[in-house]
């Protein structure tokens, strides 16, 4: 975002609401209106306006009535609040910790990983309780026993093909091992 930078502090709050909203309306409005003018405009610079916007959208759905127009009148066009201005600043403390939250949302997913360990230990499990001893199974899989044992004690990663294996050897879909381990590891 080469044009919309800013940080996560309320400076940069308020030079999103008082600066880049504007000029993100003002790079939408000109490049959908004037097809002229998107020649001359890169198409990074629409792309990030149209994410400020976005950002301001959500903002403003995520916020009352009241909060919409502290966050459009005051902030944004610059006008007078016409109330106790205690009431006004903590709706304002408000309104930067749900941008905050639009912006820079600490929660955003991320991939899930396979825990080895845990793993490992689900693995161990199931071939106990079916009485298969770590030869047997690593002589079906076609594997070293050093190397079975290194899964089951999760110091190393479980390929596909090994767990597509050893499903089979249990009689368990791999659906059904990852979802086992997934409750285990929560407990």
């Amino acid at each position: 975002m080469r044009n919309f930078k800013f940080g996560n502090n309320e400076i940069d709050f308020r030079k999103w609401c008082t600066t880049y909203i504007s000029k993100a309306k003002s790079i939408v409005e000109r490049y959908e209106t004037n097809s002229e003018w998107f020649n001359y405009t890169p198409v990074d610079e629409y792309r990030d306006a149209l994410k400020i916007l976005h950002q301001y959208t959500v903002l403003k759905h995520a916020l009352n009535l009241e909060q919409r127009d502290i966050l459009d009148y005051c902030l944004i066009e610059g006008e007078k609040y016409p109330f106790d201005s205690r009431r006004k600043n903590s709706l304002i403390k408000y309104i930067f910790s749900i941008w905050q939250e639009v912006c820079f949302n600490p929660k955003r997913p991320t991939l899930k990983k396979i825990d080895n360990l845990y793993l490992g230990h689900y693995l161990r499990l199931m071939r106990v309780n079916r009485n298969l001893s770590v030869a047997r199974v690593s002589r079906i899989l076609g594997i070293n026993a050093k190397t079975l044992y290194d899964y089951e004690s999760g110091s190393r990663s479980v390929s596909l093909n090994t767990l597509y294996g050893i499903s089979q050897i249990y009689d368990v879909g791999i659906d059904e091992i990852l979802a086992s381990y997934q409750t285990s590891k929560t407990i």
